[in-house]
C-alpha cells in the first residue's frame, strides 16, 4: 500500500489557518523475484506454533490371544511405558511454558511441569492390581485434555495484541513451494473487544486448570460408589463427555 502524506489547502472563506496534512494510499501491485535478497526486502513472518496431538494406545493392538485375567490387566500395562509417559509428559510441559505468560498469576499450575513423576507415581500405587484399569482411563483424559488445548490454540492463535510489526503497509502473496511460504503474509485471526478476549482467555485458563487437576487429584474411592454415570460419550472432546458422579 502506497502512503502519500498531501499538504491540506489552509486558506477557505473564513481563515488561512493551517489545516495540517492527510494520507492518500494507492495500491500498487509489484514482483519481487525470489532470491537472496528478499530476506532484505520482505518480512520474513514467523510461522504459528505447530503442536502435534497425542495419539492415545488401542487396547490389544497389535492383536493378542485374551484367555485369562491376568492377559486383560496385562493388555493395560503398555499405557505407563516409559517412551509414551516421557512424550506425553514434554508435550504437556512445552504446550504449558509456551501459555505461560497468557495466562493469568496466582493459578497453581506447577505439575504441568513435571507430570511424569505425577503419573508414574499414582501408576506405581495402582499397577498391581485390577485398578490399572482405571489408570488407563485416566492418562487417557489427560491426554484428550491436552489434545482440547491444541486444538484450541489452532482456532485462537492470537488471544491478544499482535505485534505491530506483523502489519506493515503490503501483503506478501510468496511463492508456490512449501520454502517460500514463509514469505506469505499469514492471516491472524484478531479478537474483536475486550470482553470476547477475555472470554477466550477464560476458557484458555479452564483448560490449563482442568488438566492440572485431572494429574494431581486422581484417586480411586475405597468406600463410595459411583451411583450415576451419564451416557454422553463417542468422539467428543473431553469438555462435552460426562464423567461418573459420586453419590
Amino acid at each position: 500500500m502506497e502512503v502519500t502524506l498531501v499538504d491540506q489547502k489552509n486558506c477557505v472563506t473564513t481563515n488561512c489557518d493551517d489545516k495540517g496534512k492527510r494520507m492518500e494510499f494507492n495500491i500498487r501491485p509489484l514482483v519481487v523475484p525470489i532470491s537472496e535478497l528478499t530476506s532484505v526486502l520482505l518480512t520474513e513472518y514467523q510461522l504459528p506454533e505447530k503442536y502435534s496431538k497425542i495419539t492415545f494406545p488401542r487396547y490389544n493392538v497389535p492383536y493378542k490371544n485374551i484367555i485369562t485375567a491376568t492377559n486383560v490387566l496385562d493388555g493395560f500395562n503398555k499405557v505407563h511405558k516409559d517412551t509414551f509417559l516421557t512424550s506425553t509428559a514434554t508435550a504437556i510441559k512445552k504446550v504449558y511454558n509456551d501459555f505461560k505468560s497468557q495466562l493469568p498469576q496466582g493459578i497453581n499450575l506447577t505439575v504441568l511441569e513435571n507430570s511424569k513423576a505425577k503419573i508414574e507415581a499414582t501408576v506405581e500405587m495402582y499397577k498391581e492390581s485390577v485398578n490399572i484399569q482405571y489408570v488407563w482411563d485416566w492418562i487417557f483424559d489427560i491426554t484428550e485434555t491436552y489434545n482440547e488445548i491444541i486444538t484450541f490454540q489452532e482456532v485462537n492463535p492470537s488471544l491478544c495484541c499482535v505485534a505491530e510489526g506483523l502489519f506493515p503497509f503490503h501483503v506478501v502473496l510468496g511463492g508456490n513451494s512449501a520454502d517460500k511460504t514463509v514469505y506469505r503474509t499469514p492471516f491472524i485471526k484478531t479478537l474483536n473487544g475486550v470482553e470476547e478476549e477475555n472470554t477466550k482467555r477464560k476458557e484458555l485458563t479452564l483448560l490449563f486448570e482442568k488438566l492440572a487437576a485431572i494429574i494431581s487429584s486422581f484417586e480411586i474411592p475405597k468406600t463410595n460408589a459411583i451411583k450415576v454415570t451419564p451416557s454422553s460419550i463417542g468422539k467428543l472432546a473431553l469438555t462435552e463427555k460426562a464423567i461418573p458422579f459420586l453419590l
